[in-house]
């Protein structure tokens, strides 16, 4: 992963993103963030992998999405073992994301800044070794041809300890090919744009000129150069000085540096340094080689067995610690799933086949009581009464005549200390369940809760004490806004008497279903497409004015302004026209790379 801004620690991680469940992010940089992700098929098969989900600015970038399904559709051409593939690409409401193979190990970046930390040397061996590894995929990238067998000219453009990933197995892979250039790329590169890490620059690179294989040569030999010296060849800070230097100063020789270099190993990395393009080393393959040589006659190159070794020593306890926390997800998510099952287990001999909105009182008597949602869904309770509950009756007019059936609930008022609590019937159980997989998000991602209501009844406020129905206690019997009906252009307004108000609490509306609400960098993850809910506001956000962002289940995106004090809110998602992609109303992306054309 290329390295970039250091990744929002407090952005919240995402379930899952498409058909894969997201546990432990693993790297960051300007474009995407790196999951560790997991997949799952028939009969318990899992698989780990790598997911790059693209940045939330870029989701919009068209030019962004067509470079990440251009590496998608070169990287997946190279198979090859020194190579990262790539599994899968896709789009999702949180973005594009890429799906590589995991590599259980780390870069050989941090393996250098590990051997800082411990004031070791780095093996000049081990070094060697893995960069040869990675000079055979590169020269395998470079090789790769079309469906006609004409080359494509890849270049890879950013080849950098970063993007070289060793694995617990001692086996080095070449990774990220986002900005790398071939001759049937649909986008070009436009003139005077120059893309790739500065100190890892080709001088025609520096120089926003014409490139080709020669100009990763060059960056293997900087990171050759490197990895003998036991230094950088660039210092860190200044980018447009190294920028100058690389455009017109050839780097030093590396015996200039230190003596006791081999003059095999130098005559290698200054044959892969020569600023005269037509007389540099000619391809990845050839520069191994001589690496090779030079290692044959001065340093003997170690196996993978003994690679293997030095990456479990310098970050087996890191990949040790990530296996536990990515075990301790999936374990609380299972459990938190089994909650849920037994919850919905629990209202099962509900009648399911009946409009409840339409059920009679005779049939509403028999519902069986159901015990209390293990979550603050009612308001609090004060200390408990031994007054029986109180059945409220609406009284009749005394001219009418039999009365008929109405879509009206009953409810009974439990009482508490001198208070009254409107406790509603069944269908808030329904409700309660949609809580409860809110809740299971809530603790697996840090988010806040969410609080549900109905539209007709009385909110749920996850700031209150959970009241315990008695036997004679009915429950509201309001279903709960279904994801696959048709969505209104306007929501209704709420019908503010039914309204029971709970501090740092904006009722929100919308005319379809949620998936996901942005409150500015806060992303809170709705459950069960619901439309009208009770949102908990932190208390940095109730003090001022917020970006509010929601995507709806079928992708939609709206934006708006959440004033400061603000009690209400309704979401207004533009009207599907029809055309584009029928899950985000965006143009559909290019054909998938990965099926055979019939």
């Amino acid at each position: 992963m290329s390295p970039g801004p250091k990744a929002d620690r407090s952005a919240p991680i995402p379930e899952r993103v498409g058909r894969y469940e997201v546990l432990l992010p693993i790297a960051s940089g300007g474009m995407a963030t790196v999951y560790l992700a997991r997949t799952a098929g028939a009969g318990g098969f899992e698989r780990d992998v790598a997911l790059k989900l693209t940045h939330a600015h870029l989701r919009e970038n068209p030019e962004f999405a067509a470079d990440l399904l251009e590496e998608a559709k070169l990287a997946v051409r190279i198979r090859h073992r020194n190579v990262v593939s790539v599994l899968d690409v896709g789009d999702d409401p949180l973005g594009l994301f890429l799906v590589m193979d995991y590599v259980h190990g780390d870069t050989l970046s941090h393996l250098r800044r590990q051997a800082e930390l411990r004031s070791e040397a780095f093996p000049v061996g081990i070094g060697l070794k893995i960069l040869i590894d990675a000079l055979i995929g590169l020269h395998a990238a470079h090789e790769l041809k079309d469906d006609k067998g004409r080359p494509l000219g890849l270049v890879h453009r950013d080849f950098s300890p970063q993007n070289i990933l060793v694995g617990i197995d001692g086996i080095a892979q070449l990774t990220d090919f986002g900005i790398a250039k071939a001759s049937t790329r649909l986008g070009h590169t436009l003139s005077g744009v120059v893309k790739g890490k500065t100190k890892y620059m080709s001088p025609e690179q520096a120089r926003a000129q014409h490139t080709n294989r020669r100009a990763d040569v060059w960056a293997a030999g900087i990171v050759a150069w490197e990895i003998l010296a036991g230094c950088k060849l660039y210092p860190e800070g200044n980018e447009v000085g190294t920028l100058l230097k690389v455009a017109t100063e050839a780097p030093p020789r590396l015996r200039t540096v230190n003596p006791s270099i081999a003059p095999a190993f130098e005559d290698a990395v200054a044959d892969a340094l020569t600023m005269d393009l037509a007389a540099r080393c000619p391809t990845a393959a050839a520069f191994a080689q001589e690496l090779r040589a030079a290692c044959q006659a001065h340093c003997p190159l170690p196996d993978s067995i003994e690679v293997s070794e030095y990456v479990e020593r310098m970050v087996g306890p890191k990949l040790a610690e990530r296996e536990r926390r990515a075990a301790e997800i999936i374990s609380l998510r299972k459990k938190m799933g089994t909650l849920a099952r037994s919850f919905e287990e629990s209202i099962s001999g509900i009648n399911s086949d009946s409009n409840p909105i339409h059920m009679s009182r005779a049939s509403q008597s028999s519902i069986p009581d159901v015990p209390p949602p293990p979550f603050a869904l009612l308001a609090p309770a004060g200390p408990a009464s031994s007054e029986p509950p109180v059945e409220a009756k609406t009284a009749s007019p005394a001219a009418a005549g039999p009365e008929p059936e109405r879509a009206v609930t009953d409810t009974t008022s439990v009482a508490r200390a001198g208070t009254s609590v409107p406790v509603p019937r069944a269908p808030l159980v329904l409700k309660a369940v949609a809580g409860a997989l809110v809740a299971i998000g809530v603790v697996t991602s840090g988010l806040v809760v969410w609080h549900w209501r109905s539209s007709s009844g009385p909110a749920a406020t996850a700031s209150s004490v959970p009241v315990t129905p008695g036997p004679s206690t009915e429950l509201s019997t309001t279903p709960a806004a279904s994801a696959a009906e048709v969505p209104s252009a306007n929501p209704a307004p709420r019908d503010s008497s039914t309204v029971v108000e709970t501090p740092g609490a904006v009722a929100v509306s919308a005319n379809a279903p949620l998936r996901w609400l942005r409150v500015d960098d806060r992303l809170v993850q709705v459950g069960g497409g619901a439309r009208d809910f009770d949102l908990l506001l932190e208390s940095a956000e109730r003090s001022k004015d917020c970006k509010l962002e929601a995507v709806s289940l079928d992708g939609r995106i709206a934006t708006m302004k959440l004033a400061a004090g603000a009690r209400e809110v309704v979401v207004q998602f533009p009207l599907v026209s029809g055309k584009g992609s029928s899950k985000t109303g965006r143009p559909p992306l290019a054909t998938n790379p990965y099926s055979k054309s019939k």
